[in-house]
């Protein structure tokens, strides 16, 4: 990983000044349909990211019978469009829904928007996990750093894009995470400081959360949906 972080001032002529407040976090998109990454600053596409994972925010996000986003909270405290998440009965599982694939599909899902440092890059992306069968993976690995009560940038993570086939036969991708190397003590100071400066719910743009609607769970294998 690249020890030249991004600081608060700036050495191009007209910016110096230039901070975290001005930019704009760039995102990696993430299609469990295509089952690649995309850079969406030049369009590069891969099936694994190496990179530290500074943070992560838990959001919540409604798909429409348009293909639309319909609501979305970025702090599943409060929705765009409904208003108080713990009054709307639109994110709340019930038991008897569990064999109910039609009114499953009625829930706004949860979602993770990792803030992220790629290898080799000096300023943060951001992305967001939205599809319902790699939530389970990426709660998993946040749950193996905080039994350990570790921050996510004590060691690098490998993403990468695993297939998997449907009831039907068709396939689709799950994201899987892996623990790399151990970031030296020194570096995770530097990831701290990157982390606070640039907090995903004080930066990040008001972007789409996502390009694509989550798979339809009726095709879902039944172990990857973290339910």
């Amino acid at each position: 990983m690249s020890n030249e972080l991004v600081k608060a001032d700036s050495n191009i002529p007209g910016l110096e000044d230039a901070g975290p407040e001005d930019l704009v976090v760039p995102r990696i998109k993430m299609s469990c349909k295509a089952g690649v990454f995309e850079n969406v600053l030049n369009k590069d596409i891969a099936r694994e990211i190496e990179c530290v994972l500074l943070t992560r925010q838990k959001g919540r996000q409604l798909w429409g019978s348009d293909d639309k986003i319909e609501c979305r909270s970025r702090d599943r405290v409060s929705g765009s469009a409904y208003g108080n998440c713990e009054a709307c009965g639109r994110g709340k599982w019930r038991e008897e829904m569990r064999e109910d694939d039609a009114e499953r599909k009625k829930l706004c899902r949860a979602t993770y928007e990792f803030l992220l440092l790629m290898k080799g890059q000096q300023v943060p992306f951001a992305m967001m996990v939205a599809t319902p069968t790699s939530m389970g993976p990426a709660k998993k690995y946040i749950s193996s750093f905080l039994v350990r009560r570790e921050p996510l940038f004590a060691y690098t993570t490998m993403m990468t894009m695993v297939e998997k086939t449907g009831k039907s036969g068709k396939p689709y991708f799950v994201v899987n995470f892996e623990r790399g190397t151990e970031v030296p003590a020194e570096d995770q100071k530097k990831y701290m400081d990157l982390m606070n400066r640039y907090r995903i719910h004080e930066v990040v743009d008001e972007a789409p959360a996502t390009e694509e609607k989550a798979e339809d769970l009726e095709d879902a294998n039944p172990d990857d949906i973290p339910f």
